[in-house]
């Protein structure tokens, strides 16, 4: 995902750069994305303000999300690491292999407009590969990468906020940081702990 997502993105940067110059398209706005702004894009119904659209819409698909998860716990465990196993028990792996591709893109979409596309490929591949590098249990995994994600957010919005940067930018930059700790520091697979574990080896 990492790898294809951005080099056909650098490629459609590039496209748009060079064949789209009398657009009125802000890069800016498509790459990083602005949080700030959601909250004005609201949602009236019969005079009532409901909130911001944003709001709603990510709303609604963390809670499909959440419902897919729950219901599909089992299903998408042994597809994703024993398809073999899965079709001899019954369960129709191509199925939930494009359920699974179509909830990724359903939140992806949904996702870019309220942030930009750096914030959401960030938030899609850094989180869940901090928790990767920390634990071997995936249910644990999945609780760390919920965990990351709402802490870069947090972390990210008050670092943007101290240096008046971008919002978006800070989150994914709070988001790496998180990743080089677990990447250097992590019990297993980090690089400083397994330096520390063979050198306790050596006689």
């Amino acid at each position: 995902i990492g790898v294809t997502f951005t080099f056909l993105f650098a490629i459609g940067v590039l496209l748009v750069s060079q064949f789209a110059g009398q657009v009125d398209l802000d890069l800016d706005c498509v790459l990083y994305g602005e949080i700030l702004y959601a909250p004005f894009d609201r949602i009236v119904l019969g005079g009532s303000d409901l909130g911001a659209r944003s709001a709603w819409i990510m709303g609604g698909v963390t809670l499909a999300n959440l419902v897919f998860i729950l219901v599909g716990w089992k299903q998408l465990k042994l597809c994703a690491f024993d398809p073999a196993l899965a079709a001899s028990v019954g369960i129709r792996v191509v199925l939930w292999h494009y359920l699974l591709m179509a909830f990724v893109s359903m939140t992806t979409v949904s996702a870019f407009e309220s942030v930009g596309v750096i914030l959401v490929v960030g938030m899609l591949i850094v989180p869940p590969n901090t928790a990767y590098l920390l634990t071997d249990r995936l249910w644990l995994m999945h609780v760390l990468a919920v965990g990351f994600g709402v802490a870069s957010a947090v972390g990210g919005y008050l670092l943007a906020t101290a240096l008046n940067g971008s919002i978006a930018g800070a989150m994914a930059t709070v988001s790496g940081l998180f990743y080089a700790l677990a990447a250097l520091f992590g019990p297993r697979h980090g690089v400083i702990s397994k330096y520390v574990a063979h050198r306790n080896l050596d006689p």
